[in-house]
């Protein structure tokens, strides 16, 4: 196992270039010879980090960090500092009681500073003390004091977020007459959490699909038995049809005549009708995860993936509650459709007790000096090229991306790349970086089913999602670090593990390129895999963005010109 002072490197998925400096062409012996000369230089001389508590890059070397992680006792009584400014020797202390605490978060939360607010898609910088988002219910107060004085971060209570909502809004769904015009004479009522009844159900994992059949029989009608039936289908869409595949099919019966017989919500007519106004409820839950039978026939469960309903996507993942209306043997039933959307709880985990008191002073987060545990390094990255046409320059690239790296759609993550060059003269170090947010679904082909084994009939779509925002810059001699923010949009699916339809992200960063430097490879740097969650962690709420979320740009563009990316 390698490591880089101390941390393991194995980790990263790091794609390094061994043997970009053999290839031919004007300037390659002289680039072989930096390259040679660049190998014989320590990590702390070529590559200088950023170091958070002076502000500005210096050359030092991140410590060894092998003694163990301090135990925090969470104490039994839910206190805060008398301040927000609070001292890092509070941490095993405050830090610790900050997961404990209750507070109730709204679905849609303010941000608010010095008495004003915002809506949470609004954007721009604050001020030293950044403003903090504002949640109803909340027992320590986020608004600012007569003096001016911001007190203590909101806290997110996972007991009281949105998977504990009991769903209220109603949904109707009419059967009609086949001929004519004329009143529903069936109509299927669902419960769900969506905002209103014009917007299609929504349901939260371990919700409970709650409804009721109405019916309103002018005549008498000879029924069979109801059902209620929750699928889940992996739909294709090609140019000349679409293919279909249902992974899940769930169904209770809601009525049979069979055991009418005592039922008092169904009274049968003397010769076993129906007529009427009568109403049936019922009630089924959300499966959370399924039993799922490999190709070596072992059953394995696995967590249900989350809707996926993006038009310009060739892949969609949907799920429809299907009530079926069984009349005669003979007779083709009755069916109401209704498509609806799930969600899971994906949560990520804590963050470091270091950076959750930054979270509640409304400090800025400690940087990997402070926090190590709090980071991810990568290894040092090189990318070798030609500098305007006149020097061959060797480039590396240190990424550093929070740790743990699964994060909530919603939030903007934090990043750091510390960039160090070889040459002395000028170069824009923010052109040369692109670092972006890429996603590959892989899934069983419609088409083909499970006829074969699983990894024989599966396909990938790969898109771009976004690009770090780098809204700072802090050069030191050779050495530049840029300071960014990723955004992780909040209309993005959550990461999922279920082997018909495995979501994956990916934060890679591509070969350093721009007008002035030409790389020799174009093969990206590095590809780190990362989660992304749909809540967050319990604890102190992170602060607010400092830049904008981008558009979804990737909802609107063509997958048939993205699949075609070779970095996977």
């Amino acid at each position: 196992m390698s490591s880089y002072n101390g941390y393991d490197t194995d980790a990263y998925d790091n794609w390094i270039p061994t043997d970009s400096h053999s290839g031919s062409g004007s300037g390659s012996s002289g680039l072989s010879r930096r390259l040679s000369t660049f190998s014989t230089l320590s990590v702390a001389t070529a590559l200088p980090l950023y170091s958070e508590d002076d502000h500005y890059p210096s050359p030092i070397q991140l410590p060894e960090y092998t003694h163990p992680s301090p135990t925090y006792t969470i104490p039994s009584a839910r206190t805060y500092p008398p301040s927000s400014a609070a001292s890092v020797s509070q941490i095993s202390s405050c830090a610790a009681s900050m997961s404990e605490l209750s507070l109730s978060a709204a679905s849609t939360s303010t941000w608010t500073s010095g008495g004003s607010s915002s809506r949470s898609g609004s954007s721009g910088r604050t001020s030293s003390r950044r403003a903090r988002p504002s949640t109803a219910g909340s027992s320590t107060a986020s608004s600012s004091s007569s003096s001016g004085e911001i007190g203590p971060a909101a806290v997110y209570n996972p007991s009281t977020s949105i998977f504990h909502r009991t769903p209220t809004t109603d949904h109707a769904f009419h059967l009609r007459p086949e001929k004519g015009p004329g009143d529903p004479w069936a109509t299927l009522i669902l419960s769900s959490n969506a905002e209103s009844p014009d917007k299609t159900p929504r349901f939260y994992a371990g919700n409970k699909i709650r409804g009721a059949v109405h019916f309103n029989l002018a005549e008498p009608m000879t029924l069979r038995m109801i059902t209620v039936t929750l699928r889940g289908t992996i739909v294709q869409q090609r140019l000349q049809s679409n293919h279909s595949h249902h992974f899940l099919d769930d169904t209770v019966a809601v009525w049979s005549k069979d055991s009418a017989a005592g039922d008092s919500r169904v009274p049968l007519s003397s010769s076993g009708t129906l007529v009427g106004l009568l109403a049936i409820p019922f009630e089924m839950q959300f499966p959370t995860d399924m039993d799922l039978t490999g190709d070596n026939n072992v059953t394995t469960t696995v967590p249900l993936p989350e809707s996926m309903l993006e038009q310009n996507s060739p892949i969609q993942l949907e799920y429809k509650v299907i009530l079926t209306i069984h009349r005669g043997r003979f007779q083709s039933p009755f069916k109401i459709q209704a498509d609806v959307i799930y969600t899971p709880r994906v949560t990520p985990g804590p963050p470091t007790p270091a950076r959750q008191l930054a979270y509640h002073n409304h400090r800025a987060i400690p940087g990997p000096i402070s926090d190590p545990k709090g980071w991810l390094i990568t290894a040092p990255m090189q990318c070798p090229g030609n500098l305007r046409g006149i020097e061959d320059v060797m480039i590396s690239g240190t990424v550093f991306l929070p740790s743990p790296a699964t994060y909530t759609r919603g939030t903007a993550v934090p990043c750091k790349i510390h960039v160090n060059t070889t040459t002395t003269r000028n170069i824009n170090v923010k052109d040369l970086v692109t670092m972006r947010l890429c996603r590959r679904i892989t899934y069983l082909d419609p088409k083909v089913g499970r006829k074969k084994r699983l990894k024989d009939c599966t396909e990938k779509v790969k898109v771009d999602i976004c690009s770090v925002v780098w809204f700072a810059s802090r050069p030191k001699g050779r050495a530049v670090t840029l300071e960014g923010e990723l955004h992780i949009h909040h209309q993005l699916p959550a990461s999922g593990s279920f082997p018909l339809f495995n979501v994956e992200y990916y934060v890679v960063l591509m070969a350093f390129e721009s007008d002035e430097f030409t790389p020799l490879a174009t093969k990206p740097l590095m590809k780190r895999k990362i989660e992304v969650a749909t809540e967050l962690p319990a604890g102190p709420m992170p602060p607010r963005p400092v830049t904008t979320e981008p558009p979804a740009k990737w909802l609107k563009t063509s997958y048939d010109s993205m699949t075609l990316q070779t970095y996977f």
